[in-house]
């Protein structure tokens, strides 16, 4: 077993290209959801984006890190808000 965090970044489903290029950058191992959301009351396509984030000596860098992310799909996407979640985990490989 392995104690970590499970990040999300919601946002909507726009350049997912360059988002898969700017996660690379931080992260080997990620998850992209296609959804569908809301936001101020209008539909819209959304893309959650799923990242585990062990504990170690390097958690809080990579937590830096996915504020990172979300901040530059927030500016290439041209939007009000990102929405991250945090979320404690335990986690297996099998």
């Amino acid at each position: 077993m392995q104690n970590g965090t499970l990040v999300r970044i919601w946002t909507e489903d726009l350049n997912l290209d360059r988002i898969k290029v700017e996660v690379g950058h931080y992260f080997s191992a990620y998850t992209i959801f296609s959804a569908s959301g809301v936001w101020d009351g209008t539909s819209e396509n959304s893309l959650v984006i799923e990242i585990l984030v062990p504990e170690g000596p390097y958690h809080n860098t990579r937590i830096g890190y996915v504020r990172n992310i979300a901040e530059f799909i927030k500016a290439l996407n041209n939007q009000k808000a990102v929405l991250v979640t945090r979320t404690p985990v335990e986690s297996e490989l099998i």
